[in-house]
């Protein structure tokens, strides 16, 4: 995609990293993909101070990251790779700043039009492909022209799947099904390719989380957003009378053990998990998570002392 965007900006290809992925023969139209793209950025809602369109460029960054140590492995097709990129860049898209709880509890349109069931998830994806396709379709936007009946049926499938996937409440069911996964990878001949896109889609969810696998300050400054962002929500279900959500009450709430907790038991067990067939991201992105762990354990024993 830089190199998307220095074409269009007229800027000298030799001053351009063209290091990125190249899909000219798919038959994507480069105007297309920068004009989707912009139009993305600009619906990501960038007065929230977590969920916004930095969060959603850092996701799309971690998760191609995640392909370059070896990611890749698990993709059959440029397609595929391309579908799992858009996922990642619109996963969040649209966000307002309030968690699937606060859409069901305060029974949103949202919350309503999706039958309390993976909300966010839902209408992220739902809004990106109200670009591309349907009624009110832009046709200046739709960078999925070049595909095929069954190449669309194929994208679109991935990328809802991938966004769905980073719904929170499903992380405990997905740790489960990577591991039987995991058993699969060893005990079979070649990856099928099934396991190959449940592979993707934990990529792209663990780059949604990964936030605390940043090093020093990024992983502070990822707390210190999110924060924000939840204490505001807090606010809101009080002045409501709604439950307060978890980690949302800025009266009774300790950052540093939420994060601690955070890390011990999401974070640290689920990155711990992809190394087993990342070998890379048990080299150098463990030890990141560790010496971020140690930070939280340090900063817990001083609130106690």
């Amino acid at each position: 995609s830089q190199e998307a965007m220095g074409i269009q900006d007229s800027i000298d290809k030799n001053n351009i990293d063209g290091s990125g992925y190249d899909f000219s023969e798919l038959g994507l139209s480069i105007e297309k993909l920068i004009n989707f793209l912009r139009t993305i950025e600009e619906k990501y809602t960038r007065e929230n101070p977590y969920h916004n369109n930095t969060h959603g460029a850092d996701v799309l960054q971690t998760f191609h990251t995640l392909l370059q140590m070896g990611g890749l492995e698990f993709v059959d097709s440029k397609l595929e790779t391309f579908a799992m990129l858009i996922a990642a860049a619109i996963h969040d898209v649209g966000h307002p700043g309030r968690s699937n709880a606060f859409q069901i509890n305060a029974k949103t349109d949202v919350a309503l039009y999706y039958n309390d069931k993976s909300v966010l998830e839902n209408m992220h994806a739902s809004l990106a492909f109200r670009l591309l396709l349907g009624s009110k379709k832009q046709e200046e936007l739709n960078l999925l022209d070049f595909c095929k009946e069954e190449e669309l049926k194929k994208v679109r499938s991935m990328i809802i799947e991938g966004v769905l996937n980073t719904d929170m409440s499903k992380h405990f069911a997905d740790i489960s099904k990577v591991k039987g996964m995991c058993v699969d990878i060893d005990e079979a001949e070649e990856v099928s390719k099934e396991n190959k896109e449940m592979a993707l889609y934990y990529f792209l969810h663990m780059a949604d989380i990964s936030g605390q696998a940043k090093p020093h300050p990024l992983f502070i400054n990822w707390t210190e957003r999110i924060t924000e962002e939840l204490y505001a929500q807090g606010d809101e279900e009080k002045s409501l009378e709604l439950p307060v959500s978890p980690l949302c009450d800025r009266d009774n709430h300790n950052v540093s053990k939420s994060q601690l907790s955070f890390v011990n038991y999401i974070v640290k067990p689920a990155f711990d998990l992809m190394g087993e067939f990342i070998p890379l991201v048990r080299d150098e992105v463990m030890p990141v998570l560790e010496d971020n762990l140690n930070y939280w354990k340090t900063e817990v024993n001083a609130t106690e002392e």
